[in-house]
């Protein structure tokens, strides 16, 4: 189990992410308001080198 408390922590895993994931495939995110959703989002979206804002 991770302990992504930290948002750096939560940035590394959405990157980990990003090397796995291939065309095609969906990914939901839930969780409650300020779980870390958006935070992990940013994450795999830089890990497939996206630059611009997430919101």
């Amino acid at each position: 189990m991770r302990n992504l408390d930290e948002e750096n922590a939560t940035l590394a895993f959405g990157a980990e992410i990003a090397a796995v994931l291939h065309p095609g495939l969906i990914i939901f995110l839930s969780g409650n308001l300020g779980a870390g959703k958006t935070t992990l989002a940013r994450g795999i979206l830089r890990g497939l080198g996206y630059q611009g804002k997430v919101k």
